[in-house]
């Protein structure tokens, strides 16, 4: 449900947008050049950026529930392939893609039954990819078999819906009652032997939306090639995570959808069909990516067991400068959050970062902080997340955080 805002709610977002740009503009930096063409007639929005002294101190997400092991009860135990959802009720869907199942837990958290096994058959699951709740309906996505399976909320299966996987997308997201909004691999990465010669893979995504009755497919936004960081070593090619730019997009079941290359700052807002909206960029700092972010990157990998040659740190391409953004997402009142990239390592594992949320039109409601979770599902104002929590043994779990300002 879209949310519509009285002349006073727009006053006040009015004034909250007027003073953050105003506070922000002292540094004089300038926005990058847009990374593409915008159409004529298209709207441009250009805001200052936010000082940190300028931001809310409040994190803007609260955890409220956490769903993890219960001692040896096997109903509690979660591997580490999840996606959850959740429905009107408050019941939560998670999906255990390595035991080939959903579990289903009550609002408070409790056990409630389970929904399907693994297999091949009729109503079972084999190596699924992700969950999605559209039109009352579960739709388990495998990618595997080129179907999604249709459950009802109640287990019942309903039967699959077939697509041809040069018209997939992956991490589907659930808009109105048919369609699903994901990302589309256009181009296969460049093969091993570039790779070992440059240091890096290639890739180009696209933001697509697919019609899952009639099969339809429409390109929304395509991204430029992004760069995977390789290190070729004897037996094959091992990515390596660095602090590189990853496109990253967002669509709201009423249709907006949002995509960003998250190099700059610069987010570009489409209709379902494609047709755009407004484009918008703010202006950061370039960070650079340092000799200690590759080293705490290799030693991630020696903690995985992994031997590294001595010239490692000469034989792997690294981007000039960090990321402006992580991420964007939207929430379940259609809110636009846009999260910044870590500057430093530090920040990297500081467990929270920078965010800036913005009406659908591109109006700057909020600056602030919040947790560094992944988000898998939004209702209202609650954010649900698979994470590994913090106990010694670093368990699966799923969480459900509750959307607070100020």
């Amino acid at each position: 449900m879209r949310i519509t805002a009285t002349s006073t709610t727009r006053a006040s977002a009015a004034l909250i947008w007027l003073t953050l740009t105003l506070a922000a503009c002292s540094s004089g930096q300038e926005a990058a050049a847009w990374d593409r063409e915008i159409p004529d007639g298209v709207r441009q929005i250009e805001l200052g950026a936010i000082d940190d002294d300028a931001r809310s101190s409040k994190q803007f997400l609260q955890q409220e529930l956490v769903i993890g092991e219960r001692g040896d009860d096997p109903n509690y135990i979660l591997d580490w392939k999840l996606d959850v959802v959740a429905d009107v009720e408050g019941r939560l869907f998670v999906l255990d893609a390595i035991a080939g199942r959903i579990q289903v837990y009550s609002s408070d958290g409790e056990f409630l039954s389970t929904i399907a096994r693994s297999g091949l058959g009729p109503g079972e699951l084999s190596q699924p990819d992700s969950l999605l709740l559209l039109n009352d309906e579960l739709l388990v996505q495998s990618l595997m078999l080129a179907r999604y399976r249709r459950f009802s909320r109640d287990g019942e299966f309903l039967g699959d819906v077939a697509f041809d996987m040069s018209d997939s997308v992956q991490r589907p997201v659930g808009v109105g009652v048919r369609h699903a909004v994901g990302e589309d691999q256009l181009a296969r990465p460049d093969d091993f032997a570039r790779g070992r010669e440059e240091g890096f893979l290639s890739q180009q995504l696209a933001v697509t939306q697919l019609d899952l009755e009639t099969g339809e497919h429409i390109v929304i936004h395509r991204f430029r090639p992004n760069r995977i960081p390789l290190l070729w070593m004897e037996g094959g090619g091992m990515m390596v995570e660095l602090p590189e730019a990853h496109p990253s997009f967002a669509a709201t079941p009423g249709g907006d959808v949002y995509a960003t290359q998250t190099d700059e700052y610069q987010i570009y807002a489409y209709a379902l069909e494609g047709t755009p909206r407004w484009a918008l960029r703010v202006p950061l700092p370039a960070e650079p990516v340092t000799d200690v972010d590759l080293e705490h990157a290799f030693d991630l990998l020696r903690e995985l067991g992994r031997s590294l040659p001595e010239d490692a740190m000469t034989r792997i391409w690294r981007p000039d400068r960090r990321p402006a953004l992580a991420r964007i997402e939207v929430d379940g009142r259609e809110r636009l959050w846009v999260f910044h990239h870590p500057r430093t390592y530090e920040e990297s594992v500081s467990g929270k970062v920078r965010v800036d949320v913005y009406d659908r039109d591109g109006g700057r409601l909020h600056a602030g902080w919040a947790p560094d979770i992944p988000w898998n599902y939004v209702r209202n104002d609650l954010v649900y997340s698979h994470h590994t929590d913090d106990s010694p043994a670093g368990e699966q779990a799923v969480a459900r955080y509750r959307i607070e300002f100020e």
